[in-house]
């Protein structure tokens, strides 16, 4: 895909993005989202997406393709929800390296993300540098 900025500092897809946002591979996509795992910021749960899944399409697809063609998303989706856990088996609590940090993203947002990266590894064979299990760009 070719980016482009336009004068007014904002960049651009020239690729087609039907190519990448579509139907198919939102579904894929979708496919891939985990049923009980915390919502982000925005308050909406993988089940949610699920359940409503066939009335949101052609919306999510609109979304994802303007997104895609002016290189911008929602700054609600750029919101992150840390939470601090304590690691299991750790004899000082008082150490910092006793305990990890859970993001917690917009589950919108991911699913986007997922897409991307379903488009990235089969139409453009793009693996090797990527982790199946990295969606935070």
């Amino acid at each position: 895909a070719v980016v482009s900025t336009q004068s007014t500092g904002t960049q651009t897809c020239d690729e087609d993005p039907s190519k990448v946002i579509n139907d198919h591979l939102l579904r894929r996509a979708l496919k891939k989202l985990k049923p009980r795992k915390a919502a982000g910021p925005d308050g909406i749960l993988k089940e949610m997406i699920l359940m409503a899944r066939e009335p949101l399409t052609p919306i999510l697809l609109d979304i994802f393709t303007e997104s895609l063609k002016w290189g911008k998303t929602s700054t609600s989706w750029q919101k992150v929800k840390g939470h601090i856990i304590a690691k299991s088996n750790k004899s000082d609590y008082h150490d910092p390296k006793s305990f990890r940090i859970i993001s917690l993203t917009s589950n919108i947002l991911k699913l986007m993300e997922h897409m991307i990266l379903i488009y990235l590894n089969t139409e453009l064979k793009i693996t090797a540098k990527i982790s199946t299990k990295q969606f935070g760009f």
